[in-house]
């Protein structure tokens, strides 16, 4: 069975968003992850009368694949989003290993991160444990 890895980035109000998510999507595929996109959330099929209650409804629908996922991948710019911090937060409480996207050496070794540390590149381009 593949390991599963939750894509986490900023998506509100944030139009490349889709594009972000589905490189990452594509490049964690490819390396044999069962991977949990939130951006495949389903729209609801009725109007939310605030942008609130649809960020809410998507939150709703977007925890729950978190919580089945082996790690969490953040993409850039995670911390600019309120949804991303608390996946991010969610994540750390729960002891779901957290890769960054800005922080891993191309994705090569995300097979070997262990739990809850995760693989990042030092000042002189060296892989290491955080």
């Amino acid at each position: 069975m593949n390991a599963s890895i939750y894509i986490s980035g900023p998506i509100s109000g944030r139009p490349p968003a889709a594009h972000d998510f589905r490189l990452a999507d594509d490049l964690l595929s490819e390396k044999g992850y069962s991977v949990l996109n939130p951006m495949h959330i389903k729209d609801p099929g009725i109007k939310y009368t605030t942008s609130e209650e649809i960020w809410a409804y998507y939150m709703r629908e977007a925890l729950p694949m978190l919580l089945q996922a082996d790690y969490v991948y953040m993409l850039r710019h995670w911390e600019n989003s309120r949804g991303a911090r608390m996946e991010f937060n969610l994540a750390s409480e729960l002891n779901i290993p957290v890769i960054f996207e800005d922080q891993v050496c191309g994705l090569c070794s995300i097979e070997s991160v262990k739990d809850p540390e995760y693989l990042v590149v030092d000042d002189d381009g060296e892989d290491k444990y955080v």
